[in-house]
């Protein structure tokens, strides 16, 4: 019986300090857990933002050059992604006049 007490007080004790290494663990890993989510959330949006410019290049390059409705389309994109007003004059580079000079549509035609 004794033996038995022993062994389970052993066990315990090695849990216990067990779970308080770990809880220190992640208290402490916890910013870089954060800084590194957020580090991949800044690359996925570079990437993106690397995409979109690539998109406009790529419209410019047509015959027609970026038409009103391409501009309007990109920067459709832009705002449903939440790029900040900075961000969507990077992507639509000039063709960003094309979207502020553009008229609004009302009357809710499609």
């Amino acid at each position: 019986m004794t033996l038995t007490m022993g062994f389970l007080g052993v066990i315990a004790l090695g849990m216990l300090l067990f779970l308080a290494g770990w809880l220190l663990a992640i208290r402490t890993a916890g910013p870089q857990i954060v800084a590194a989510y957020e580090g991949g959330k800044r690359a996925v949006r570079a990437v993106d933002l690397a995409q979109l410019r690539q998109l406009r290049r790529l419209l410019e390059e047509d015959e027609e050059g970026v038409l009103a409705a391409d501009a309007c389309l990109l920067f459709d994109v832009c705002q449903a992604l939440q790029l900040s007003d900075g961000e969507t004059q990077h992507v639509l580079g000039v063709s960003y006049l094309l979207v502020i000079e553009a008229p609004v549509c009302g009357g809710g035609e499609l």
